[in-house]
C-alpha cells in the first residue's frame, strides 16, 4: 500500500493544540509506513489579502490549498501509484473532491481536528463581524465537501461524530483519541507553595473560560492561579483585578510551567474536538480540574484524571482540596493514563486499525 501524507507545515516552536497533534499524526505515519509513505507539505501562512483571494478561499482554498498545489497533489498520486492518500484537516475538503474525481482509485483518508462549522459558529457569536461570517461559511463548505468526499472519516470523539451526521449527514468511520509527541518526565514535586496552572491561548472559548474563573472561581480560592499562553497579557489589566489570578502570557515553552504547578485549571464550556491541556496535564503528571466540556473525549480516563466540576462551587472545592492536600493524585498513575491512552504509541495503534480496515476493504 503507497501511502500520501497531505499536511501543512509546522513551524519550529509551534504550541498550539492543532500544530501538536498534526506533528504527532505525520510522525506516527512515518514511523508505521516508513518507504511506503510520500509526503506534501502546504504552507499555511500567507494569509488571504485582497477580494480574489477572499473569493477564492469561499471555494475551498483554504489554508495554503491553491491550484498549484492541488494539480501537484494529483502529478503524485498518478506517477507514484498512491493507494491512499491521508488528508490532515477537513478544511481541504475541496483537495478530497479532486481526488475523487480525477484519481478514483485512490482512498482519501480526512482526520477531523474538530467540526470546524461548529467551531467558527462559536467564534462567530463571541465576535460578529462580516469577515467571521466569511470564515464559516468557508470553513462550512470545506468541510462539506471533506465529509461527502473521504472514504474514511476520523473524529478525536463520538459527539463531534454525531454533530457531523447533524450537519452533513454521514458520521466518522474512526474515532482517534487526541495524542502528543511528547515523553513524560520523572515528575518532581514542586519546592514553591501550591498553585494551579491553565494553559491556551487567547481565542474565544479560552478567554470566556478563563473570564468565567477569575470573577467566578478566583475569590474562593485559597491558592493562585497563571494563566499561561499566546494573547492573555493583553487581558493582564481585566483579569488581575480579580485575586489568585496571575496573567504571564507568551512564553517560549510551556514546559516549566507543566513542571512547577500542582495542578491544571481547563474551565471551557464552547468548543469542538478534544482540549491539549488536559492530554499535556497528564504527560507531566498533573491532575485536571476541569468542566464536562474539557474532558470530552477523555471519557477512558474519566475521574481518574482529575475532577469534572459544574460550577464555581465545586471548581473551588476541588482547587482547595488539593492546595490542603485533602485530595491527592499520584503523579505517576497519570502519567501512566497518558502513555496507554494519549501517547505516540496509542496514536500509533490508531493508524494502524485505520489502515488495516482499508486494505481488508481494498481485498473484497
Amino acid at each position: 500500500m503507497r501511502i500520501l501524507k497531505f499536511s501543512y507545515l509546522i513551524e519550529d516552536g509551534a504550541v498550539g493544540g492543532r500544530e501538536l497533534l498534526a506533528k504527532l499524526n505525520s510522525l506516527a505515519l512515518d514511523h508505521i509506513f516508513h518507504i511506503n509513505l510520500s509526503s506534501l507539505f502546504v504552507d499555511t501562512r500567507p494569509k488571504p489579502t485582497g477580494i480574489s483571494h477572499r473569493l477564492a478561499a469561499l471555494v475551498g482554498w483554504l489554508d495554503g490549498l491553491n491550484p498549484e498545489i492541488e494539480r501537484r497533489c494529483l502529478d503524485i498520486i498518478a506517477a507514484e501509484g498512491i493507494d491512499v492518500i491521508y488528508i490532515e484537516g477537513s478544511n481541504y475538503g475541496r483537495l478530497a473532491r479532486a481526488i475523487r474525481a480525477h484519481a478514483p482509485a485512490c482512498r482519501v483518508v480526512t482526520f477531523f481536528h474538530n467540526v470546524e462549522a461548529r467551531f467558527f459558529w462559536g467564534a462567530l457569536k463571541a465576535k460578529p463581524s462580516i469577515r467571521a461570517v466569511g470564515v464559516l461559511l468557508a470553513n462550512w463548505l470545506a468541510e462539506r465537501w471533506a465529509v461527502r468526499y473521504s472514504h474514511h472519516i476520523i473524529c478525536l470523539n463520538s459527539r463531534d461524530s454525531f454533530l457531523l451526521q447533524r450537519l452533513y449527514g454521514r458520521r466518522a468511520t474512526d474515532i482517534h483519541p487526541l495524542c502528543l509527541a511528547g515523553t513524560a518526565v520523572p515528575p518532581a514535586k514542586p519546592d514553591e507553595p501550591p498553585f494551579g496552572l491553565f494553559v491556551g491561548g487567547a481565542f474565544y472559548a479560552n478567554l470566556q473560560g478563563v473570564r468565567w474563573l477569575a470573577r467566578e472561581v478566583a475569590p474562593r480560592l485559597s491558592c493562585p492561579i497563571a494563566i499561561v499562553g499566546k494573547g492573555f497579557e493583553e487581558f493582564r489589566g481585566e483579569l488581575e483585578a480579580y485575586p489568585n489570578i496571575t496573567v504571564v502570557g507568551t512564553v517560549d515553552s510551556v514546559s516549566c510551567w507543566y513542571e512547577r504547578a500542582s495542578f491544571v485549571v481547563a474551565p471551557i464550556f464552547d468548543g469542538s474536538g478534544m482540549k491539549t491541556k488536559v492530554a499535556e496535564a497528564l504527560m507531566y503528571g498533573k491532575p485536571v480540574i476541569g468542566t464536562q466540556e474539557a474532558f470530552m473525549g477523555y471519557e477512558a480516563v474519566g475521574e481518574r484524571a482529575g475532577t469534572l466540576c459544574q460550577d464555581a462551587i465545586s471548581f473551588a472545592s476541588a482547587i482547595n482540596a488539593i492546595c490542603a492536600r485533602e485530595k491527592i493524585f499520584n503523579a505517576y498513575e497519570l502519567q501512566a493514563l497518558f502513555k496507554s491512552h494519549y501517547s505516540l504509541a496509542a496514536k500509533q495503534r490508531s493508524f494502524e486499525e485505520t489502515f488495516e480496515q482499508l486494505a481488508m476493504q481494498d481485498s473484497l
